[in-house]
Formats: C-alpha cells, structure tokens, sequence
C-alpha cells in the first residue's frame, strides 16, 4: 500500500510490504512521483499514469492490472486497486493497494503454450485432420487439412461450422455418425466417394472420440485421400496384364479370396512381409494369420463384406517366426477372372499406431498439466483479494483441489490450520492418500488429498499440492504482516 498526493503525484508513504515488492529500502521512496513505479508499456509510465488519473477523475476508482518496475528495473505485474482519500496531513491523496500476479500471469502463459503444443501434435500428423465439439462445431483443423482443402479449391473458412455446414457435399450419415460416437462412444472408419469440382474423390475418414473424465467431450477427425488406391483397385478389374504389373509392385500385401475364404492369389510383397512362399500361403487362410489377440470375428465381417460391398478393419498379423504387427485391411467384393471374389489389401500401420499413441499420451499430459495450471491459477485469483479471510482462502483451495486431479469425482481432501480441520463435503479418509506440511509463524498447515478408490496418484500431483502449500504459506505469512501492519498505524493514529 503507498499513498499519492493528488495534485503532483509525488508519493508520501509506503508501507513495508510494497517497500519489499518493489525493492526500495524504507522511505526511500517518499518524494518520488508515481510514474517511477510504472513500467514502459506500449504507452510511457507517464501516459500511464494519467491514463489511471483520468479514469479516478471520471469514477472516483480504479481497478486493473498494471506492468510496474523494481528498483533493479526488473518488469513485474501488479492487481492495483486505487482510490482517492482525504488525509489529515497530506491533504486528498490516492490510496493505492498492490497485489502481486506475477505467478498468475506465468500461468496464463503456459495455458497458451499447452494450446500450443497440443496444435504442434497434430500437426506433425500428415493426414488432413479436424475436431468437433459437443455441439457438432469445428474448433480446431490442422495444417494438413488447410493444404488439403485449399488444393481442392473449397471454402477456407470452416472453424465454426459443423462439418455439413463447411462442405455441403458430405452424405446426411456423416452427421449421424458423429452422433452416434457422441452416445455409444464407439470410433467409425467409412470409405466414401464424392465429386468435388467435376473430380471424384475417394477417402477414409477415420472418426474417434476423445474422453475427459469419461466423458466424451469431442471428436477428432482423420482424412486419408485414397482416391489413388482405389483408382488401383479400378484399374486391377479393367487390365488383367496392368493388374499382375500393380499387384506385385505395391507396398501393401495383397490377398485374393474365394467365396471359401481360402486365398487364391497372393502378391509379392504379403510373402516377404509374412515370410512364407507363395505355395504356402496358397494353402491358408485369413484365419492362419491373424494373432490369436486380435477381437476379430471374420465371420461377422465376410456377412457384412457380402452386405455391403466393402469393410476395412484392424487387425494384428502374426509372421511365421510368430512375430506380430498392426494392419489395416481394406476388403471388397470384384470380379477376378469371371468370379465373383474378394480382395483384402493389408497395410502396415505400425508407424501410425505409434504416432495415434504418442498423440493420445500428449493429449492426457496437457490435459492434466492445463488441470494443475487452471487450479493454481483459480487459487492465485482467490488471493487477489486483499480482503479474503484466512479460512475463505481454505475452503475456497478445498474447492480448487479435486478438480487438478485425474479422478475429481472420487477426490476428496482436508487442509488442517492452526489445530482446526477444513473438509470437502464428500470428505472420507481412506488409505489412497498423498499429504504436504509446512510450518507458518510456528502454525501448522497440513493439506491432504485422498482417493475414495484404489488409484494411483500421478508424480505431478504431489508436486502440485507442494505448490498449493507453499503458496498458501507465502498468502498467510503477507495476512499475518499486513495485519500487524494496520493495527501498528492505527495504534499511531490514535
């Protein structure tokens, strides 16, 4: 707190907690003027100055956040709260009162950096991608699906739109299917064609659905334009001889089934991924290669084959070292040599599967490291108020707490002060339990977090109720000085 006179601006007294917070030895700073405190912003500290003296002269108050400077001339934020005062010496005078939000600020920083890294990830995936939230709406595309629609000449602008409303194009089902993702929680893989500027265009949209406290919040949407794959697959019903040429040149194993689901043809590439000749293989089936592990019902899939024409699944293959790796197997109904049969192209997916991981354990880091940063940020906007009582400051962190960690509805805490305890509603000691002590002015404070189920608690989690204790002691220990502080000048005032 520092007072002002109102006519020069000239500062007539500092307490010692700002004396403190801007590094200046006790009345070193009386007799300087208040534009010293400011820092150089994109306005000077003495526009900035009158910019708050305007705003006093218009409301009688002030209240905002302001870039001040140390006497080393170290930058650092302030909550200013301003107001003008009749004083029995100094005349009328302002009355300003400081709440350091430094920490705050970092906060908001590193909530825009997590943004950041999230955007960072999915843009490192090649395949044109794009989430939607609860109410159908786009909120985020990645830089692939930008290049994706500007090649194909479509409208640009799409965030905000639902993906109908953004290409007009796709068939009704679509909606339908983020629909049912959003209940049953389940992902789709479709293929389909659509003619795009007089060009037909072939993809498989991949869509799956992202939880968040086992909620279903969004869903992220992968495009993978396949319009040159099935131009192959054309191409191998229209030219016996270009068939064989595509057939054993591909990077993907191909298979050609009979209605028996016994392999009939097999390319170059399925024996050497496999390692089996091609005599061999001439003697199985898709079952003799599938691992045991995979949930596959080939049955059901052949029905729905016949049904439907085409199906893509994922399954793991086992080779005949009995090693085994992801594929995805992209099957349909065509005619090879005047029969009615199937071919099955399995694709390697080994790497994308490493890629969907690393980006489903990034996406549950940041959520959780935005988690530990929204509750330290919602405790540093609880102290701001230079009024709060000690226990509001409590409860209020009781409030904060199981919010930041991985199970809130099965988090439970107690913060102990001074010998009295302060509990969540839901309070039961259990002994899935993590706990931090510090010592304030020869007081105790003891903050414990408990999990009402068998859970395992996260290495950041105890780092962050270190925080949470370490900044409640800091809060405490400033209440404790600016109380003695008060009742020593009202002492003098009297």
């Amino acid at each position: 707190t520092y007072l002002i006179k109102l006519d020069d601006g000239t500062i007539v007294f500092t307490n010692p907690t700002f004396e403190e917070m801007f590094g200046y030895n006790p009345g070193e700073m009386i007799g300087k003027n208040v534009a010293s405190v400011n820092a150089p912003t994109d306005k000077t500290p003495e526009e900035t100055r009158e910019e708050i003296m305007g705003i006093l002269e218009d409301t009688g108050e002030w209240h905002g956040e302001v870039l001040n400077v140390k006497k080393d001339g170290t930058p650092f934020w302030c909550y200013a709260n301003v107001s003008p005062f009749d004083h029995p010496e100094y005349g009328t005078v302002i009355v300003s009162v400081h709440t350091d939000i430094t920490e705050r600020k970092k906060i908001e920083l590193e909530l825009k950096e997590s943004e950041h890294q999230y955007r960072t990830t999915i843009n490192f995936l090649g395949d044109p991608i794009y989430v939607i939230d609860k109410d159908y709406k786009i909120i985020l595309v990645n830089e692939a699906l930008e290049q994706w629609v500007k090649d194909l000449n479509l409208d640009q602008e799409i965030i905000g739109k639902t993906p109908k409303g953004a290409w007009s194009f796709l068939p009704d089902f679509a909606m339908e299917e983020y629909c049912s993702i959003f209940n049953e929680g389940n992902p789709i893989i479709t293929i389909g064609s659509v003619i795009i500027n007089n060009k037909e265009i072939t993809t498989e949209t991949r869509k799956i659905p992202i939880f968040e406290n086992e909620e279903i919040t969004q869903i992220i949407t992968i495009i993978r334009d396949i319009t040159e794959s099935k131009e192959v697959e054309r191409k191998l019903k229209d030219s016996e001889a270009k068939f064989r040429v595509l057939f054993n040149n591909t990077n993907d194993s191909i298979f050609i089934l009979d209605r028996g689901s016994q392999f009939i043809e097999i390319n170059k590439t399925a024996c050497e991924r496999l390692g089996y000749t091609r005599e061999e293989l001439l003697k199985m089936g898709p079952k003799d290669l599938i691992h045991p592990e995979s949930k596959i019902d080939l049955q059901a899939n052949i029905k729905t084959l016949y049904e439907k024409g085409e199906i893509v699944v994922e399954a793991e293959q086992m080779t005949k070292d009995g090693d085994r790796f992801p594929v995805e197997i992209s099957s349909r109904i065509f005619n090879y040599t005047g029969k009615s049969a199937i071919i099955s192209v399995a694709r390697d997916i080994t790497e994308r599967k490493v890629v969907e991981q690393k980006l489903k354990e990034s996406e549950h880091m940041l959520r959780e490291r935005v988690k530990e940063l929204t509750c330290l940020y919602g405790l540093s906007k609880l102290v701001e108020n230079p009024v709060i009582s000690l226990r509001d400051i409590i409860n209020g962190t009781l409030n904060l707490i199981p919010s930041a960690f991985q199970f809130p509805d099965i988090t439970t805490a107690r913060i102990t002060y001074d010998g009295r305890d302060y509990k969540l509603g839901n309070f039961e000691e259990t002994e899935w339990k993590l706990s931090t002590m510090v010592k304030i002015n020869e007081k105790s404070l003891l903050i414990e977090v408990f999990y009402l189920e068998d859970k395992p608690f996260l290495k950041e989690e105890h780092e962050l109720i270190n925080e949470i204790s370490i900044r409640l002691k800091t809060t405490f220990e400033e209440k404790e000085v600016q109380k003695k502080l008060y009742l020593s000048e009202d002492k003098y005032r009297n």
